[in-house]
């Protein structure tokens, strides 16, 4: 029997096992991951000649469609590393669900107790919970590279937290946080932080002028628009002879700080050198506002994690960048 009936075979038998499978699947959807990780790596163990490997290629294509049906869902589960057991997956998703719901019953039961709270304020506290969950590494943000929304946010606060910044969350719909410096560093200078995410390769205008607004609030910047920031009399400055003033700052100043991970989805290492367009970094130049990317900050965080006076030199680079903020080893002299 030639090789080629040989492979044919082993196709047909192949395809006859998904058709057979799909029924469990349709049972206990849970197990579908496991089951294409297993599927897949039976038919990695048998791969012999290059003409083969097409053979299999296309029948693992058929296959998958098959078994899970939407191509979205099929491409999340080629990422996914999961051990060939079906049934120990299943139950820990069962066991979760039963924790889910009993974390519902437990919350309404606790919220009809009150006087109908205002749900924003419910959010609020819930947001601080889930960032402290993070922190204590009760739960996961996932990988690095597919954040964005709220867990994006979550995973920013805490590498400047575990850096020893103070962190203050921003009200619900504003700016996301405000970082302090820990006693004696410098520059006293807050910063203010708004976190993007996007699927496209680099934040837009419209993310920038909200970082904008913020900095013009938290800086009271109508404040030195209408007053001005110099004028009048200046005892101060007529006392030093001018070398001295205090009229020629804004009343509460806050670097801008933007942090964002795009596109969503894709590994760092795929991702565009040049990610900030040219108008944007403009943009962000004349404001003085500092852009880092997720990939960067993570990798300052490393740094940190290996020298713990490494948050020192990152404050310092970030009020002295004006622009897009270099990886950690750029900047390690």
């Amino acid at each position: 029997m030639s090789c080629q009936i040989i492979f044919q075979m082993i196709i047909h038998l192949t395809y006859s096992i998904a058709l057979l499978v799909k029924g469990a699947v349709k049972e206990n959807r849970d197990c579908a991951p496991a089951l294409y990780s297993y599927f897949a790596s039976v038919l990695s163990n048998i791969k012999r000649s290059h003409s083969f490997r097409k053979m299999i290629a296309k029948v693992k294509c058929k296959c998958q469609l098959i078994l899970f049906g939407d191509v979205e869902y099929n491409l999340l589960l080629k990422s996914t590393v999961i051990d060939n057991m079906p049934l120990q997956v299943s139950k820990e998703r069962s066991r979760m669900r039963k924790t889910f719901d009993s974390f519902r019953k437990a919350m309404r039961e606790e919220l009809q107790a009150l006087n109908l709270p205002d749900i924003q304020e419910v959010l609020s506290e819930f947001r601080v919970e889930l960032n402290e969950l993070l922190k204590d590494h009760i739960v996961s943000a996932g990988p690095d590279y597919k954040l964005g929304g709220e867990v994006l946010e979550y995973r920013v606060q805490y590498i400047f937290d575990k850096m020893g910044f103070q962190i203050e969350l921003g009200p619900p719909r504003l700016y996301d946080a405000i970082v302090r410096p820990f006693e004696g560093l410098y520059p006293e200078k807050p910063i203010v932080v708004e976190v993007k995410s996007s699927g496209k390769v680099g934040p837009s205008r419209e993310d920038l002028r909200q970082l904008d607004d913020w900095v013009f609030e938290l800086s009271r910047e109508e404040f030195a628009r209408k007053e001005g920031l110099g004028g009048g009399c200046d005892s101060l400055a007529w006392a030093s002879y001018g070398v001295i003033t205090k009229r020629h700052t804004h009343p509460n100043p806050h670097k801008g700080v933007l942090v964002f991970n795009g596109p969503i989805g894709q590994l760092f290492e795929n991702r565009s050198e040049n990610w900030l367009g040219e108008g944007e970094k403009e943009f962000a130049q004349k404001r003085d506002f500092c852009i880092i990317s997720l990939e960067c900050l993570i990798s300052w965080y490393n740094g940190y994690q290996k020298d713990n006076s490494v948050n020192c030199n990152f404050w310092k680079v970030i009020h002295s960048i004006s622009g897009i903020l270099p990886p950690y080893h750029l900047c390690d002299a």
